[in-house]
């Protein structure tokens, strides 16, 4: 034991200054590997023909038009009227979109005041 009372094992301060150089050796090593010389190329892609087993086809056929798609809560696309009733429910008790609702009619009234 030591004049202090505490007791030291052989090799201690070895592995304390490899504790202290440990942090300077990753930081060393993270920085010089974002100068490795390794460099991702692109591959070239084949030329490849569809053929007669796919023929394009006409964009009006395979887009919906977006009139339609907008006229509907998205949820209802999905017919499920439980799915339905949760929504409107939680859009109607929603506290936060009150809140934003009432800053909004708050603003709209100050900006036709001035």
């Amino acid at each position: 034991m030591n004049p202090s009372g505490t007791r030291r094992t052989a090799g201690a301060g070895r592995w304390r200054s490899l504790g202290r150089r440990a942090p300077w050796a990753i930081a060393l090593s993270a920085a010089l590997s974002g100068c490795s010389p390794y460099a991702i190329r692109e591959a070239p892609l084949p030329a490849v023909e569809a053929g007669a087993a796919f023929p394009a086809a006409d964009p009006a056929d395979t887009v919906a038009p977006l009139s339609d798609t907008l006229r509907q809560p998205w949820w209802e696309s999905f017919a499920r009227p439980g799915l339905n009733t949760l929504i409107t429910q939680s859009l109607a008790n929603n506290q936060r979109i009150a809140q934003a609702t009432a800053v909004l009619d708050q603003a709209r009234a100050l900006a036709r005041r001035s």
